[in-house]
């Protein structure tokens, strides 16, 4: 958390907006015909504050079966930044920020342990999987974890590029069946 608080002044000059801070998937309102979210439940934690942090908590808590955590946060990275690409500060310090968010998880949930246990029994298992999470993280480390990321969004920019420049030499009237 040192490290993070330490980010303070580079976090102060990225995008800023209302932010939800806390999409995780008991938040989320599901489609399960289409798999497509629907909603957002919990507003209770919205702050102002860098748009990063609404992108660092999904990825943070997102995980899928038979994914490794960083293969997890780099579908939803891939998704948010098809509708909102991220500035180069803000990829910098993604790493980070996931980082803090686990650590956050763990601090809260060892302060309930000790003064409203009953309060963390019920996040028990919700936060048996943030230490292993963050341990395998750290051990990425942010070298990995930034190339990982770059590349997730360099193919759906790739593919947008090459769907533009074929609409534009072959017209709009052709099919795109591939």
């Amino acid at each position: 958390l040192d490290c993070f608080i330490a980010l303070e002044p580079q976090l102060q000059h990225l995008r800023s907006q209302v932010i939800h801070h806390d999409c995780h998937p008991g938040n989320l309102l599901v489609d399960h015909a289409s798999g497509k979210v629907t909603g957002l439940l919990d507003f209770g934690d919205m702050i102002h504050g860098p748009m990063l942090f609404d992108l660092a908590v999904p990825m943070a808590e997102t995980q899928g079966v038979g994914l490794s955590s960083l293969d997890a946060a780099t579908r939803v990275l891939a998704g948010y930044a098809s509708v909102t690409p991220l500035e180069d500060g803000e990829y910098k310090l993604l790493y980070d920020t996931i980082l803090a968010r686990h650590a956050v998880t763990l601090a809260i949930h060892g302060w309930r342990g000790r003064h409203d246990p009953e309060a963390a029994a019920k996040l028990d298992a919700y936060c048996a999987i943030n230490g292993p999470i963050l341990a395998e993280l750290t051990e990425i480390g942010p070298d990995k974890a930034l190339a990982a990321f770059r590349a997730a969004c360099l193919d759906a920019v790739e593919t947008e590029t090459l769907v533009n420049r074929r609409r534009a030499v072959m017209g709009r009237n052709l099919e795109l069946s591939y």
